[in-house]
């Protein structure tokens, strides 16, 4: 099958289990805490094998075939084979490497490196969880860079390293805050509180706690909540507040235990792990020793058979006090020495602090005095290298900062929206005036109309006034017309006697013609130059006709 064409066929498979890697990038609590993985349909191991045998086979794409060994390795973990799947996400990397696929390198690289910290390789885990977040800071992708300080905080801080551990938190936290991504935040604040609480800071601790579970709360992740419940039992069991450590041992039981909580087999022994050693602390604790044992031993037991070392060696150290409480020194030492073991076989250095310090109390019970100070040496340069003065210091002044930071986002925030108020009452005004300028202008084009209305009605009222005289005139005109004939034309008239020749021919006195043809009539008189011709001297004179 051609390259080209088995990369095609591949997306959709890829597509569809790409939500597993997600989920699994999800994880990385305190303790043994984990994101449950999204339940949703996923193709069989035997699908997927398939594909990366056929990619392999058509020599596809080194991206096509990173992504393929991504895909299988989820699917591996998802079906709880760590073995395979850290096999396939081993394949996986160099090809992401060799194609630049950067983000199959960083998924592929941060699942890796959760897989060796549920292994309880820690170090191992952040040889993989470092570049990873380097790949995530370098793409822009913050939450995804968010996830990756989590899990390599939860490293740091199993192998008592707390500095670069709450540095790592610190970071998570921040990223979260700002994307608004409250589950985030409860997780990180709850790994924050319990990093607190092994330092003996139980104000700040709690403080984390109660946060985290109002965070929880908030978005309605139950599994967040449940630990960060547990976590405050485990906390009111320092104070020795036993009432309120079984409210919230309740609580957290009762949030593991919902109806629409999804977990993985393993969380599930985590949680049963955490919520029964609380409860087995608490009445020790009250002097109930004997009842506490049988507990203590069902979960160490559970944590043999599920191969967890760090439930094993928590169990025994607990186990270690409670023989203690009941005056078996040979059982206890027993418990404490192998609870030391796994303690230093996963690099859990706060338990190995306290199996020393226990083993120390012990031998000098019994009077070992050597043991016992041999036991103390090794406990007092271990909490030197952990809990020295600097490191207290540059952790305070971490959180300051990192208070001081959260603060100025938040007065920056408050700017911003205060800028954004401003702008709002500006352009409410702006349009305010302009809506006020525009009702003016409405107002103006009103009377104006109103007034060249008046004015037109006044204009058609004298029009129709002159056009009334106009038709009276015409009408008089047209009577006068009427009464008037007009002459006109060439009339022949005789130049001796002044006769007019008419149109049959005849000739007429200029009376006659002129009368037959208009509405003129004729009177006669004799002008002055006529008369002495005609009456001679009887005419009178030109002085006696001017006489009054």
């Amino acid at each position: 099958m051609p390259a080209r064409l088995v990369g095609f066929s591949v997306t959709f498979l890829l597509a569809r289990v790409a939500v597993l890697l997600v989920a699994m990038c999800l994880s990385g609590l305190v303790g043994a805490q984990t994101t449950p993985m999204a339940s949703s349909p996923r193709l069989p191991i035997a699908v997927m094998q398939r594909t990366v045998d056929s990619l392999n086979a058509a020599s596809a794409s080194a991206k096509s075939r990173a992504r393929a060994y991504q895909a299988l390795g989820g699917g591996h973990e998802a079906a709880q084979d760590q073995s395979s799947a850290v096999a396939a996400y081993e394949r996986a990397i160099p090809l992401a490497l060799a194609s630049r696929d950067s983000l199959t390198l960083a998924d592929a690289q941060h699942a890796l490196g959760l897989l060796h910290w549920r292994r309880n390789n820690f170090d191992r885990a952040l040889t993989y969880l470092t570049p990873a977040l380097s790949v995530r800071l370098a793409l822009g992708d913050r939450l995804g860079a968010a996830r990756v300080f989590g899990t390599r905080g939860s490293a740091h801080y199993q192998l008592g390293e707390y500095e670069p551990a709450l540095n790592d938190f610190v970071q998570s936290l921040a990223i979260r805050r700002e994307a608004g991504d409250s589950a985030g935040v409860a997780r990180i604040l709850t790994n924050l509180g319990k990093t607190y609480h092994d330092w003996n800071q139980l104000t700040r601790a709690q403080r984390m706690f109660e946060e985290a579970v109002a965070a929880a709360e908030g978005v309605n992740d139950a599994v967040t909540l449940g630990y960060a419940l547990n976590s405050l039992a485990m906390l009111s069991v320092d104070r020795k507040d036993f009432a309120a450590a079984r409210r919230f041992v309740a609580r957290s039981e009762s949030a593991y235990n919902g109806p629409d909580v999804s977990r993985l087999p393993l969380d599930s022994l985590s949680i049963w792990s955490l919520n029964t050693t609380a409860s087995a602390l608490i009445l020790m604790r009250e002097g109930r020793a004997v009842e506490a044992l049988p507990m203590l031993e069902a979960v160490r037991g559970a944590g043999a058979a599920g191969g967890d070392t760090r439930v094993q060696a928590r169990a025994l150290l607990y186990l270690g006090e409670a023989y203690g409480a009941l005056g078996n020194r040979t059982a206890a030492k027993v418990a404490l020495e192998r609870s030391l073991g796994f303690a230093r076989m996963v690099r859990q250095r706060v338990m190995i602090l306290d199996a020393l310090l226990q083993l120390a109390e012990l031998e000098e019970g019994a009077g070992n005095a050597v043991a016992a100070l041999r036991n103390l040496r090794a406990y007092q340069a271990l909490r030197d290298s952990i809990f020295d003065q600097s490191t207290a210091q540059r952790l305070a002044a971490m959180e300051a900062n990192a208070v001081t930071v959260r603060e100025q986002q938040e007065n920056a925030r408050l700017r911003e929206a205060q800028r954004l108020q401003s702008l709002t009452i500006e352009r409410q005004r702006t349009v305010g005036a302009l809506g006020a300028v525009i009702l003016l202008l409405a107002a103006t084009v009103v009377a104006l109309l109103v007034y060249f209305n008046r004015q037109g009605r006044m204009r058609e009222a004298v029009l129709a006034s002159v056009n009334a005289d106009t038709a009276a005139t015409n009408l008089n005109l047209r009577n006068a017309l009427a009464e008037v004939q007009t002459l006109s034309g060439l009339i022949p008239i005789c130049a001796s006697c002044k006769m007019v020749r008419n149109d049959k021919g005849y000739w007429d006195t200029v009376e006659t013609y002129i009368s037959s043809r208009s509405q003129a009539t004729f009177s006669h008189s004799i002008c002055q130059s006529c008369g002495p011709k005609l009456y001679g001297d009887l005419w009178p004179s030109e002085s006696e006709s001017n006489m009054p």
